[in-house]
């Protein structure tokens, strides 16, 4: 089952000092061909897996969702977005172009943090695809892809 796992970064609660202070979770450039997932976000477990449960115990943070739009049945490389467009094209973008997740992951890390005895955290996050269809073949190798940047953004 596909996954990202971090490798440990620096955090620590000295960081946290100012008040209502916001924290964010981006992904840049998940892939929505295919089928519907949510991704369970976690600090400080990188085993974490399908079945972990979501609870504070166990790193949990947050949760996202990607709408899937199903496999692409075209000739190779139809739902593949075009790398450039003329200056005059007016056509709109293509649908199947990555998207942009943002995920406010506040209390997770704030708690991650503060229960942690190292200074450093690992985030992790798992695929969960929607099964309850009974005609849906879930591809496990391209359940999650995330071709741009995994970043945390902190906002004051």
């Amino acid at each position: 089952m596909p996954r990202f796992s971090s490798v440990p970064f620096r955090f620590s609660p000295v960081t946290l000092e100012r008040q209502n202070q916001r924290f964010d979770l981006i992904l840049r450039g998940v892939r929505h061909i295919g089928c519907s997932y949510e991704g369970h976000v976690f600090f400080g477990n990188p085993e974490a897996d399908e079945a972990t449960e979501r609870n504070p115990s166990n790193g949990y943070a947050a949760s996202f969702y990607v709408f899937g739009h199903g496999d692409c049945y075209g000739a190779p490389g139809h739902c593949e977005p075009a790398r450039a467009r003329q200056a005059y094209d007016m056509t709109p973008p293509p649908a199947s172009l990555p998207l942009e997740v943002h995920v406010n992951i506040t209390e997770g890390i704030i708690r991650a943090a503060e229960s942690t005895e190292a200074d450093e955290l690992t985030l992790t996050i798992v695929p969960v695809a929607n099964r309850t269809a009974p005609t849906l073949d879930v591809d496990e190798n391209r359940l999650m892809e995330i071709t741009g940047r995994v970043s945390i953004v902190a906002y004051a």
